[in-house]
């Protein structure tokens, strides 16, 4: 049998279709990491929050019915201000940590699109080539049976 004309072409869209599931695959993987850090972003945040009431408790029980100056005050002040600009931060991080997730699933959407495209590409091509095998082996059954019409032997009379 004669070799696929297009083999070539057949060859590089199967490399095409595997390099996009990879890529897929990949971003998934990153789609599954910035899930994960939006939840450790989320579980600090809530780590923190303990921390801080109980910073906060500990602060005032240092200062509890206790003649303190003015300037005693002020650092307790500052003190939790810091402790809920901290808290800010955190959330700042998770909303950080979710466009990332976005971001990811945008890409995963994007890379199925391209896995779709591919997929399609080469289905394409392996439906030319079932096409091109079944004509060429019609193709050669013809020759075959003209070889034999041309080589049968003579009838004796």
């Amino acid at each position: 049998m004669k070799r696929y004309p297009l083999a070539d072409l057949l060859r590089v869209r199967k490399l095409r279709k595997d390099r996009a599931e990879e890529d897929v695959q990949r971003a998934k993987q990153k789609l599954l990491e910035a899930e994960q850090w939006v939840k450790t972003c989320k579980k600090e945040l809530e780590d923190f929050k303990i921390f801080r009431l109980k910073e906060i408790d500990r602060l005032y029980s240092s200062v509890m019915k206790k003649d303190i100056k003015r300037e005693k005050v002020d650092e307790i002040a500052f003190d939790i201000a810091t402790l809920d600009g901290k808290v800010i931060e955190y959330e700042r991080a998770i909303e950080a940590a979710k466009q990332a997730v976005e971001v990811a699933r945008q890409e995963v959407e994007d890379r199925r699109a391209a896995l779709h495209k591919a997929m399609q590409s080469l289905q394409k091509i392996d439906e030319h080539k079932t096409a091109w095998v079944a004509g060429t082996s019609k193709e050669e059954l013809a020759l075959l049976e003209k070889e034999l019409e041309d080589f049968r032997p003579k009838e004796r009379s």
